[in-house]
């Protein structure tokens, strides 16, 4: 077993259940790569042995901050990440991290990264459409790497005005550059959906909370 395997094992994952898509999804693949996992729809069922907190989720950017301020996570979470616990973010968790959106109105996010959403522009590239939603494979780049990866995204929405300091990876639709994964310190967003991205994904998913804790 390697140190990453027994790690992950001793490692429980959190999910915040806040009535979005895509929630059983999150649930299955962090426990196909070897955490702890556990669903939580209130703050009070957030074991005290919860080492990650996971916003998973799939959906609009207003009804997902309802959903959270209903449910009574907004400040729970932010306790949580005053106190420098690990927190990680999902295609619409991932937005939520940031500052705010124009989707279907003005909304202000958890605000604990730099930026804001705004609408991918449809394009016409050398007569190829780009229609929005992007759905579909696209490659990454890490800052810290050359090669090129596929992932899987499913947005219409992605970060602009951002902290380059808070970008780790780039995707790109055409002439659109998208951050794909982001964070600072006990921070991580992805806008992709890794538990959709295959065994790379997987592997990323699985590194890349480890590297927080």
């Amino acid at each position: 077993m390697t140190s990453n395997s027994k790690l992950a094992e001793e490692t429980l994952v959190t999910i915040v259940d806040y009535d979005a898509g895509n929630i059983l999804n999150a649930f299955r693949a962090v426990k196909h790569i070897g955490f702890k996992v556990e669903l939580a729809a209130s703050p009070a069922e957030v074991s005290p042995e919860t080492k990650v907190l996971m916003i998973p989720g799939v959906g609009a950017f207003g009804q997902g901050m309802q959903n959270l301020n209903d449910k009574k996570f907004v400040p729970f979470i932010d306790q949580w990440v005053a106190a420098d616990k690990p927190l990680v973010g999902i295609c619409l968790g991932m937005q939520l991290l940031f500052q705010e959106s124009c989707e279907m109105g003005q909304y202000k996010g958890l605000g604990y990264l730099k930026g804001k959403m705004d609408k991918i522009p449809v394009q016409m590239i050398d007569g190829k459409k780009f229609p929005v939603p992007h759905v579909g494979w696209a490659g990454i780049k890490m800052k810290t790497s050359d090669s090129v990866s596929q992932c899987y995204f499913v947005h219409s929405y992605y970060a602009v005005d951002t902290d380059p300091n808070e970008v780790i990876g780039w995707g790109e639709y055409g002439h659109v550059k998208i951050p794909a994964i982001v964070g600072r310190k006990n921070i991580l967003g992805f806008q992709f959906h890794p538990e959709k991205s295959a065994e790379y994904g997987l592997s990323l998913l699985q590194s890349s909370i480890l590297s927080i804790l």
